[in-house]
Protein backbone atom coordinates (compact mmCIF):
# COMPACT_ATOMS: atom_id res chain seq x y z
CA UNK A 1 0.00 0.00 0.00
CA UNK A 2 1.36 3.58 -0.83
CA UNK A 3 0.40 6.81 1.50
CA UNK A 4 1.38 9.91 0.15
CA UNK A 5 1.36 13.10 2.24
CA UNK A 6 1.66 16.55 -0.16
CA UNK A 7 2.74 20.34 1.34
CA UNK A 8 3.11 23.00 -1.59
CA UNK A 9 4.95 26.28 -0.06
CA UNK A 10 5.91 28.96 -2.98
CA UNK A 11 6.83 27.12 -6.23
CA UNK A 12 7.79 23.65 -4.03
CA UNK A 13 6.07 20.70 -3.38
CA UNK A 14 7.30 18.21 -0.93
CA UNK A 15 5.78 14.72 -1.26
CA UNK A 16 6.35 12.47 1.95
CA UNK A 17 5.67 8.32 0.79
CA UNK A 18 5.10 5.78 2.99
CA UNK A 19 4.64 2.34 1.43
CA UNK A 20 5.68 0.59 -1.68
CA UNK A 21 6.04 3.33 -4.66
CA UNK A 22 5.21 0.22 -7.57
CA UNK A 23 2.92 -0.87 -10.51
CA UNK A 24 -0.32 -0.77 -8.27
CA UNK A 25 -0.41 2.89 -6.73
CA UNK A 26 1.34 4.28 -9.47
CA UNK A 27 -1.43 5.54 -11.65
CA UNK A 28 -3.37 7.97 -9.10
CA UNK A 29 -0.35 9.01 -7.80
CA UNK A 30 1.35 10.48 -11.42
CA UNK A 31 -2.33 11.88 -11.83
CA UNK A 32 -2.75 13.50 -8.50
CA UNK A 33 1.30 14.83 -9.01
CA UNK A 34 1.27 16.11 -12.31
CA UNK A 35 -2.24 17.85 -11.36
CA UNK A 36 -0.55 19.71 -8.51
CA UNK A 37 2.29 20.64 -10.16
CA UNK A 38 0.33 22.06 -13.52
CA UNK A 39 -2.03 23.94 -11.03
CA UNK A 40 0.46 25.81 -8.32
CA UNK A 41 3.22 25.82 -11.08
CA UNK A 42 5.91 24.22 -9.45
CA UNK A 43 9.57 24.19 -10.03
CA UNK A 44 11.11 22.15 -7.40
CA UNK A 45 9.77 18.84 -6.15
CA UNK A 46 11.55 17.75 -3.15
CA UNK A 47 10.60 13.30 -2.33
CA UNK A 48 11.51 12.50 1.01
CA UNK A 49 11.81 8.41 1.35
CA UNK A 50 12.18 8.08 5.00
CA UNK A 51 9.08 6.17 4.85
CA UNK A 52 9.44 4.86 1.61
CA UNK A 53 9.71 1.13 1.61
CA UNK A 54 10.16 -0.61 -1.65
CA UNK A 55 10.31 1.03 -5.34
CA UNK A 56 10.14 -0.70 -8.97
CA UNK A 57 10.60 0.70 -12.32
CA UNK A 58 7.01 2.05 -12.55
CA UNK A 59 8.46 3.90 -9.09
CA UNK A 60 11.28 5.32 -11.19
CA UNK A 61 9.41 5.86 -14.29
CA UNK A 62 7.12 8.11 -12.30
CA UNK A 63 10.10 10.08 -11.10
CA UNK A 64 11.51 10.53 -14.33
CA UNK A 65 8.24 11.41 -15.90
CA UNK A 66 8.08 14.13 -13.09
CA UNK A 67 11.64 15.43 -13.88
CA UNK A 68 10.53 15.56 -17.96
CA UNK A 69 7.78 17.87 -16.48
CA UNK A 70 9.41 19.79 -13.30
CA UNK A 71 12.33 20.12 -16.12
CA UNK A 72 10.32 22.30 -18.50
CA UNK A 73 10.03 25.14 -15.76
CA UNK A 74 13.93 25.08 -15.24
CA UNK A 75 13.31 22.90 -11.74
CA UNK A 76 14.77 20.30 -10.59
CA UNK A 77 13.69 17.09 -8.49
CA UNK A 78 15.69 17.05 -4.84
CA UNK A 79 15.36 13.19 -2.85
CA UNK A 80 16.04 12.72 0.52
CA UNK A 81 15.78 10.26 3.74
CA UNK A 82 16.76 7.39 1.70
CA UNK A 83 17.53 4.02 3.55
CA UNK A 84 20.14 2.46 1.81
CA UNK A 85 17.53 0.18 -0.41
CA UNK A 86 15.96 2.69 -1.51
CA UNK A 87 19.47 4.80 -2.80
CA UNK A 88 21.11 1.61 -4.10
CA UNK A 89 17.70 1.66 -6.42
CA UNK A 90 17.90 4.77 -7.06
CA UNK A 91 21.82 4.93 -7.96
CA UNK A 92 21.21 1.50 -10.16
CA UNK A 93 18.03 3.44 -11.78
CA UNK A 94 20.69 6.47 -12.86
CA UNK A 95 17.81 9.00 -11.50
CA UNK A 96 20.76 10.24 -9.24
CA UNK A 97 22.44 11.93 -13.13
CA UNK A 98 18.81 13.56 -13.02
CA UNK A 99 18.15 14.33 -9.59
CA UNK A 100 19.57 15.86 -6.38
CA UNK A 101 20.36 13.50 -3.51
CA UNK A 102 20.02 15.49 0.11
CA UNK A 103 20.66 13.64 3.57
CA UNK A 104 17.63 15.24 5.26
CA UNK A 105 14.33 17.26 4.44
CA UNK A 106 15.20 20.28 5.86
CA UNK A 107 18.35 20.19 3.70
CA UNK A 108 16.79 19.82 0.70
CA UNK A 109 14.54 22.84 1.01
CA UNK A 110 17.52 25.03 1.83
CA UNK A 111 18.40 23.93 -1.34
CA UNK A 112 15.74 24.33 -3.51
CA UNK A 113 14.75 28.04 -1.70
CA UNK A 114 18.95 28.72 -2.05
CA UNK A 115 17.95 28.01 -5.65
CA UNK A 116 15.05 30.10 -5.88
CA UNK A 117 17.12 33.17 -5.05
CA UNK A 118 16.90 32.98 -1.25
CA UNK A 119 20.36 33.72 0.92
CA UNK A 120 20.56 31.77 4.25
CA UNK A 121 23.77 33.26 6.63
CA UNK A 122 24.58 31.22 9.28
CA UNK A 123 24.48 33.63 13.00
CA UNK A 124 27.90 34.14 14.11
Amino acid sequence: MLKAQFFIRENNLVIRFQGELDQHYIEKMRVKVTELISNYKIKFLIINCSELDFIDSSGVGFILGRYNQIKSANGEIVLCEMSEFIERIIRISGLVRICKIKRTEQEAMIYVEGQNGKIYQNAI
